[in-house]
């Protein structure tokens, strides 16, 4: 979805406005230029570059397609090892930059340039690049799609800053719906409410509050005691969950506005039974872009355990690596690699007591919150730092009461805290027995039961939501990827 500020908001209501306002035949181009109007203020440098890639994506394209077309199979593969090539490239100088600075004599307006030319969601555009370059050429994309279809699916503004990872072949021929697309359709309508509130619930209000004490114990957690770095690394697993999903439910609704479907990114992942359910569950675009376009090629699991295990690690390595140059996830990556390759050989030793039932969710959320300690921790150093505080230092003297009066935890906040926290579990419990995403439960709830939760969920955005000057506060975790 695009970034939860007023702004934001406001731009949507309008350009949903004219969108029902103008020509069918002049809607797909509307759309496209809404995009890139959002992108180019989000920064003009940044649009440019987005611009230009998706202008050589298309070239490309039209390329690979054409010699694939014409019998040169080999000349295709060749040119789209190039294109990709480039895109990985322009991604490894975009992402790892800050690393290479110190190495690179440049000036001060070549640093400035380069800081400003950085694309927010350059991560997830540019797999889409190169899954819609790879398809070309694996024939995947059978219909040859026009110049402006080809960037509305790259700059689509609800999903460009923080994803879903789209693929070619979902969206692109969801374009022509657009055109005929009407207003009052009351089941599309009844769809958009409940994503857009759920999401919104999941963000502004357990999220964004989650966030609050996150960032305190991350930030000073030198001053406080194990007990609460472990309820920290805790509410930092539900921050990320929540702000993730609530924002991939917000992109759903937001697109459902323009009957455009996007791909559900998590179905209630924390209650995985082991870590290839969880991979299997939380950030499915991501997850299957890795297995589709990294995981197979490289072998997958035709090779053997070993080759597996050896690839297995490969992918969540590249997948840490995809999310920024930090130390901290290369070994958030590296640790979930290790992960996978256990479950592995636990399979095969059918040692299941920590892959099933209760224990295994258990085991399952345990590891996975002690990985994102490195996730969310500046480096890995200041993780191991973070963590052996967590177990070394204990109960302070001054008790758990006083820090969390210096958390600024009072009673009043821990029970909003405990509530919430108990009511997404109820609400994901739900979805996981009935195998259908919260938005959906509701979304396929007799209307009465709708009209009640959406008069609930607006009830506690507007008393329990955590907002900023212009929401800014409200920013997307995943913004920085």
């Amino acid at each position: 979805m695009m970034r939860l500020t007023l702004f934001s908001l406001l731009y949507l209501a309008l350009v949903s406005l004219l969108f029902f306002n103008i020509r069918e035949s002049l809607r797909v181009r509307f759309l496209l230029l809404s995009s890139l109007v959002y992108i180019f203020a989000l920064s003009r440098y940044s649009g440019e570059v987005i611009l230009c890639v998706s202008v050589l994506t298309w070239l490309f394209g039209k390329w690979i397609g054409g010699l694939r077309k014409s019998g040169h199979g080999r000349r295709a593969a060749f040119v789209t090892f190039i294109a990709v090539s480039l895109s990985v490239l322009s991604l490894i100088l975009f992402k790892y930059f800050p690393v290479l600075k110190p190495l690179m004599k440049l000036d001060e307006s070549e640093l400035s340039f380069l800081k400003l030319a950085l694309p927010t969601g350059y991560s997830f555009f540019i797999f889409q690049v190169i899954s819609y370059l790879v398809d070309v050429c694996r024939a995947e994309e059978e219909k040859a799609y026009g110049f402006v279809d080809v960037l509305l699916y790259l700059c689509w503004f609800p999903k460009y800053i923080s994803g879903p990872i789209e693929r070619g072949h979902d969206f692109l021929p969801q374009i022509e719906k657009v055109r005929k697309v009407i207003f009052l359709d009351m089941s599309r309508w009844g769809r958009i409410v409940s994503y857009f509130l759920t999401g919104c619930f999941y963000k502004v209000v357990i999220a964004d509050r989650a966030g609050i004490y996150v960032n305190r114990l991350f930030e000073e957690h030198q001053e406080y005691g194990g007990f609460w770095l472990a309820i920290g690394a805790f509410l930092y697993s539900i921050q990320i969950y929540c702000d993730f999903a609530g924002y991939s439910y917000m992109a759903i609704g937001i697109s459902a506005i323009f009957d455009i479907n996007l791909t559900q990114n998590f179905r209630m992942p924390y209650l995985s039974a082991n870590i290839t359910e969880f991979w299997r569950r939380w950030h499915i675009s991501l997850s299957s872009w890795l297995k589709d376009y990294l995981y197979i090629p490289l072998g997958g699991n035709r090779k053997g355990d070993i080759r597996k295990i050896m690839n297995t690690l490969l992918v969540f390595l590249v997948c840490g690596m995809w999310h920024g140059a930090g130390s901290g996830f290369l070994v958030w990556g590296l640790m979930h690699g290790l992960y996978s390759a256990v479950d592995i050989l636990m399979r095969e030793l059918r040692f299941n007591t920590l892959r099933k039932g209760f224990w295994g969710r258990v085991y399952t959320f345990l590891i996975v919150t002690f990985a994102w300690i490195f996730f969310r921790a500046s480096s890995a150093e200041a993780a191991v730092e973070y963590i052996w505080d967590m177990f070394t230092v204990g109960v302070r003297v001054h008790g758990i009461t006083a820090e969390a009066a210096s958390l600024g935890l009072d009673g009043w906040e821990i029970k909003t805290l405990l509530i919430l926290l108990f009511s997404l579990l109820v609400m994901e419990f739900s979805a996981y027995k009935l195998k259908r995403p919260v938005p959906e439960l509701l979304n396929k709830s007799h209307y009465t039961v709708r009209c009640l939760a959406a008069f609930v969920l607006t009830s506690v955005l507007i008393v329990f939501g955590i907002y900023g000057p212009d929401f800014k506060s409200s920013d997307m975790i995943y913004m920085q990827f």
